[in-house]
């Protein structure tokens, strides 16, 4: 191997080199070439590398990372805002529910009671009409009786007594003489002929009596084997009151020789 000498235009460039201050072309090569060409350069780069202002974080970058995790903590709480306000808002709703519910069930109760009220009061004011049997002579002539040997005729009228506070409208009598085996039958409704009948327009005020037309009929001897029988007067009397309801007073009774006797079946007023 063999040494070359340097010459002395090497050692000339060697130390102008050393004793000039780098330039920006020498900047350059020292990047694009090894450090170890450019001792100074290394020198410099050591203590660039060794300075601890550079390495500090700068403020905007602390600004920052506290912006950061200020944005983090505000968000966190309003999640949490919202999820209680969720939860209380569910209890309100619950609250509301059993409110609604009980508001419900307390005007339950007073239209229950405005009814009862006013039910009592329409008690209270109607029309009570009752019933009230008078015998009176048979008329002299009935053309459409014929009176058997043995039998007799027996009239009688029904009288209505309104004891109570308003005025009964639209009264409609039906009623009946018949000779039969027993008063009527507590299970059936009671028995007319159809064309029997009255219009519905008299009116019956409070503390009034109204006496019905006489009905008559032919008592009959029983033949021998039959049952025997009785005379009874039963009837209808329909009407209404001022609250346009509808009631009903049904009568029955046996009348004997000297007066007469309540059935023990169809003697109601509703």
């Amino acid at each position: 191997m063999i040494n070359e000498e340097p010459t002395s235009g090497d050692k000339a460039e060697r130390n102008k080199a050393e004793s000039d201050p780098p330039t920006y072309l020498d900047l350059y090569k020292n990047e694009t070439y090894p450090q170890t060409k450019n001792p100074r350069n290394n020198q410099h780069n050591a203590r660039a590398e060794r300075n601890p202002l550079k390495d500090a974080p700068k403020w905007t970058d602390v600004a920052i990372v506290i912006l950061t995790g200020g944005i983090v903590f505000f968000a966190f709480m309003q999640w949490y805002e919202m999820s209680n306000a969720g939860v209380q808002t569910n209890r309100i709703i619950a609250a509301d529910e059993r409110l609604a519910t009980a508001m419900e069930s307390s005007v339950m109760e007073a239209n229950k009671a405005l009814t009862a009220t006013q039910e009592a009061m329409r008690v209270d004011q109607r029309p009570w009409v009752n019933a009230q049997i008078a015998l009176v002579p048979p008329p002299p002539v009935l053309p459409d009786l014929r009176v058997p040997p043995g039998g007799h005729i027996v009239s009688a009228t029904v009288q209505f007594l309104n004891t109570g506070k308003t005025p009964a409208m639209n009264l409609q009598l039906v009623d009946v003489i018949h000779q039969l085996p027993s008063c009527p039958s507590g299970n059936k409704p009671l028995d007319f002929p159809k064309d029997l009948g009255s219009v519905a327009t008299a009116t019956l005020s409070p503390g009034q009596t109204a006496v019905g037309e006489a009905v008559s009929n032919v008592s009959e001897l029983s033949h021998a084997g039959d049952p025997r029988r009785e005379m009874y007067i039963y009837g209808v009397l329909n009407y209404e009151d001022v609250f346009k309801v509808h009631h009903r007073t049904e009568f029955s009774a046996q009348i004997r020789e000297r007066g007469w006797v309540w059935c023990p079946t169809h003697n109601t007023m509703d």
